[in-house]
């Protein structure tokens, strides 16, 4: 009985000696917990030492706690930061909401620690998407804003003068009157520009004939022509009768210029629209001359 005591103490206290250290837990480990021992008669006698519940309490000892008996602070928490804020305009808000400010957030931990929550949002521009353009509210706008010339009349004789029958009449218009036009217009982002050319002069002379001239016409010689009684080459007109009878005493005349015209966008579109035109009128007086024979013969 005494020597079991013994050596039940001496087992006791060689494990009490690794448990002491950390590092020789795994010495522990491996300490056979059985001592033998031959006092009695040579007979072995066994004892055991529960060393696997000391191996336990050993590694539990060497972890680190946080618990309320720890010395050693817990982390700081992870916790929500702003990295973005922006105003969105009135368009993108509600409409029964003015303008608002907006926040970015993501979580932000302490340590290197592996955020936690959403991932930072890049912020994209927000354009107000224009209306739907139309092509042919355009066209039609560029039309009414072509200020286009009216036709200054030019003939010799003069306009105010008294025509006479069988002489020709040299018709022509300011070049000021003949000059290419343009308008542009704009809407959502969209331009259209149109072009207007003159191409045609129609003279409607009174007298049921109209002339029509692929220019302004052709300017009167300042110089004295060969034959001062040549009509124009290019737009003119003989009248064969007096217009006393007529009311006011003269004829009606007027003068179409024809423009044609094309538009373009900065969309890639095109096309041509009907003939644009300007007119002015005036009134001819148109006068016979009589030949008075006085004597026949020698």
């Amino acid at each position: 009985m005494l020597r079991r005591t013994l050596a039940s103490a001496i087992a006791i206290a060689a494990i009490g000696i690794i448990s002491a250290s950390p590092a020789s837990a795994d010495a522990a480990a491996r300490i056979n917990c059985s001592s033998t021992d031959d006092l009695d008669g040579g007979q072995p006698t066994t004892t055991s030492m529960g060393c696997a519940g000391s191996v336990m309490d050993s590694s539990a000892a060497s972890s680190p706690s946080h618990g309320p008996g720890s010395k050693e602070p817990p982390p700081p928490p992870c916790a929500e930061e702003t990295v973005l804020s922006y105003h969105a305009p009135a368009f993108a808000a509600p409409s029964t909401q003015q303008p608002q400010q907006y926040d970015v957030r993501m979580m932000i931990c302490p340590n290197g620690v592996p955020a936690i929550g959403p991932v930072p949002v890049a912020p994209i521009s927000i354009v107000p998407v224009s209306p739907a353009v139309s092509t042919r509210a355009l066209v039609d706008q560029a039309r009414k804003n072509m200020n286009l010339p009216l036709p200054q009349m030019v003939m010799t004789p003069a306009v105010d003068a008294t025509q006479l029958v069988s002489l020709p009449i040299w018709l022509q218009l300011q070049p000021s009157s003949w000059v290419s036009k343009s308008a542009t217009v704009s809407a959502g982002g969209v331009s259209l520009t149109m072009a207007a050319v003159p191409v045609s002069a129609v003279w409607s002379m009174g007298d049921g004939t109209s002339v029509t001239c692929p220019g302004p016409g052709t300017p009167y010689p300042v110089e004295k022509p060969k034959d001062p009684v040549a009509g124009s080459p290019s737009c003119g007109h003989t009248y064969t009768a007096p217009s006393e009878s007529l009311p006011q005493g003269s004829y009606p005349v007027s003068v179409v210029v024809r423009w044609k015209v094309n538009w373009s966008t900065t969309t890639g579109l095109s096309g041509a629209e009907p003939d644009l035109t300007a007119v002015s009128s005036t009134r001819l007086r148109v006068a016979e001359i009589q030949a008075l024979v006085t004597k026949v013969g020698s």
